[in-house]
């Protein structure tokens, strides 16, 4: 016995995809409105047969309209850029700042200069002239750099990059590269029978080098995503670029150590018995005292003598059973990168950009094709291309006319909304190119449409349809509400108030279609600048680099140059029509040493050329070698003591 069917009633996403619904509420509108001057409310009846292929094509729009956003906003087979034309970046570049903290900046170096192990950056509290904001910054280079060759080249790399994101009110008073403080251990340790005492020895180095210098961990980003850290906490500061760094992993560098710690810690061996002796060198020089401390500028370094363990004068000399175990040092050297591999800080792949990887499985012409609701009347209608009898009536051709000319209205309407969806990437873009939010297209499925429209091409009917459908008034509002939406998505206002009066204030004759223009032109490259607005909003300018005609400004000073609507970002002087138009003299130029009278007693060596010799002139020629020179006489010498005269 076949067990029943039963029927469901279907689910719709929205009142668009019902085509009862629809029918239903066409109808009742059509009685509020019409009341008793409509003949018939039954299917025979013309007038609801043509709801119904309104209804019909209705639900294909609406099925379009609720298709996944990837469909609509990339579509297949599309060469879009997401991020450049509709801000949608990945979170590796929306989350990510300029370093602000202390700790953002001992990552920054320790990711960005592939010659330091660790880094340690602390707040001036004692400076001598008062001034808040000043860091001292640390550094440990790797074990294997040649620090007498390479010393010099690291300072620069990384005083370069500390000033590239340098915080505003703040700046570096100390950049000290650690020197190496060798620890040497001698030592007699009696180990249990049974173990391998390579294993024992290496386990000894590695514990104790753990406590003297401990390796920043770089952890695998989707691994840490998997036990639940947060995505706001992995990309919190700077962008990783080798790894998430734990908070916790940002310890204190070793000032001190106690030898007896040392001693505890390899008693908790496995395998170790009891430590007999144990002595430590510092820099070859025995400890006495239980306390080992580390200068401030230097760091503890754990001569291991794994290379050269035979020959190296301090030993961990093990005992098993009182007799001097020999080491393998190859087996030992093994056992020691084997133990430290999990530690060393680049274990962990490079962090790889992240994508916006969507695709949609229509293209644009799929989504945008639109087919004429003519095109399904009965044949009784005779709309549909050819389908009248050659011989008809004049007046037969002429209602059939009529009726595709009143259903024409409706088609290009449903065609525009397709073509809405189908521009949905432009829509709600920042290219400045854009020119309208209403789209348009031209329904040549229509039957006989080139004889109900009156236009030359069909080029010259779309203008008419963009003229006809968006104002200029209409098109900056829309516009202006779009970029609006895109700036929220980053809790971002653009605030028009006092670049509106600045725009009338600069030309009193411009018309207000002309100010919306150029403040919508001015919010626009606001949003185009989103990402390093909000990255770059705490960075100060990079004063070791020349600002001439550059936008080597602040994070802050730029945030404000957009919203004042300035087009041109770039740092320009004031003096910088007195540099284009000075005189330049000859190097061969005569020069002389005088000494000028000034009011009030005060007397200038200046160098004056030659010719100009004459005790009553007004003129002063400055000798200049450069050109940054005589900048400089312009920018600092209005006030005296900015500048000082010297033989």
């Amino acid at each position: 016995m076949k067990e029943p069917v039963n029927f469901t009633k279907p689910e719709f996403k929205s009142d668009s995809l019902n085509y009862d619904l629809l029918l239903e509420r066409g109808i009742a509108l059509v009685q509020s409105y019409s009341g008793e001057i409509w003949t018939d409310y039954n299917h025979h009846d013309p007038g609801v047969t043509l709801l119904e292929q309104l209804c019909y094509a209705i639900t294909d729009l609406g099925y379009r309209t609720n298709f996944p956003v990837e469909d609509l906003l990339i579509g297949k087979k599309e060469d879009l850029n997401l991020e450049n034309t509709n801000l949608f970046f990945p979170i590796d570049k929306v989350l990510p700042s300029s370093p602000l903290t202390a700790q953002d900046f001992q990552q920054l170096i320790i990711e960005q200069v592939e010659e330091v192990k660790n880094a340690w950056v602390h707040p001036v509290n004692d400076n001598l002239l008062g001034l808040n904001g000043l860091y001292n910054v640390f550094v440990q280079c790797d074990d294997n750099i040649n620090f007498e060759l390479e010393e010099e080249q690291i300072r620069q790399n990384i005083y370069t990059l500390l000033m590239e994101n340098r915080s505003l009110g703040t700046d570096f008073q100390k950049l000290q590269i650690l020197k190496k403080d060798i620890i040497s251990i001698d030592a007699k340790v009696k180990v249990d029978s049974f173990v391998l005492g390579e294993t024992i020895l290496s386990e000894i180095y590695f514990q104790i080098e753990k406590i003297l210098n401990p390796n920043i961990k770089f952890q695998d980003i989707e691994a840490v995503r998997q036990k639940g850290i947060r995505v706001e906490d992995i990309f919190s500061g700077p962008a990783p670029l080798k790894g998430y760094i734990d908070p916790k992993d940002f310890t204190l560098k070793t000032s001190e150590i106690y030898i007896s710690e040392i001693k505890e810690i390899i008693e908790k061996i496995d395998g170790v018995l009891e430590v007999e002796e144990l002595f430590i060198f510092k820099n070859g020089i025995k400890i006495f005292e239980d306390l080992i401390t580390f200068g401030e500028d230097h760091f503890p370094y754990l001569n291991k003598s794994i290379s050269d363990y035979a020959s190296t004068s301090q030993q961990v000399k093990l005992f098993r059973d009182g007799n001097l175990y020999q080491i393998d040092r190859v087996i030992l050297s093994q056992l020691y990168d084997s133990l430290s591999l999990s530690d060393r800080k680049n274990y962990y792949k490079t962090v790889k950009p992240q994508k916006i990887d969507l695709r949609g499985r229509f293209s644009k012409k799929e989504i945008e094709q639109y087919y004429s609701v003519q095109n399904e009347f009965p044949a009784v209608y005779g709309l549909k291309e050819n389908e009248l009898p050659a011989k008809s009536h004049r007046k037969r051709i002429a209602q059939v006319k009529q009726l595709r000319g009143f259903l024409t209205l409706f088609d290009q309407l449903m065609a525009n909304h397709l073509s809405q969806l189908a521009n949905f990437h432009h829509f709600f873009s920042i290219d400045k190119e854009i020119n309208q939010t209403f789209f348009v297209q031209n329904p040549i499925a229509i039957p006989g449409l080139k004889e109900l429209v009156d236009f030359n091409n069909q080029e010259e009917y779309i203008e008419y349809l963009k003229l006809i459908s968006e104002s200029n008034n209409k098109f900056h509002k829309r516009r202006t509400e779009i970029i609006n939406h895109v700036l929220a998505r980053f809790s971002e206002n653009f605030d028009t108030e006092i670049l509106h009066k600045l725009t009338k204030i600069e030309s009193e004759s411009i018309s207000e279609t002309e100010v919306n223009n150029k403040i919508l032109q001015a919010r626009i490259r606001y949003a185009q600048n989103i990402i390093q607005n909000g990255k770059h909003r705490g960075t100060g300018f990079n004063y070791i680099k020349d600002t001439w005609n550059t936008e080597n400004c602040s994070g802050l000073e730029k945030r404000i140059k957009l919203l004042m609507g300035n087009q041109d970002l770039r740092f320009r002087s004031l003096v910088n029509p007195l540099i284009e138009n000075y005189e330049r003299l000859e190097e061969e130029q005569d020069w002389n040493l005088e000494v000028l009278n000034v009011k009030g007693g005060t007397t200038l060596k200046v160098l004056r050329a030659k010719e100009s010799k004459d005790d009553n002139t007004q003129e002063l020629k400055y000798f200049s070698k450069t050109t940054t020179d005589f900048k400089f006489l312009f920018v600092y010498a209005n006030r005296s003591k900015n500048y000082n005269t010297i033989e």
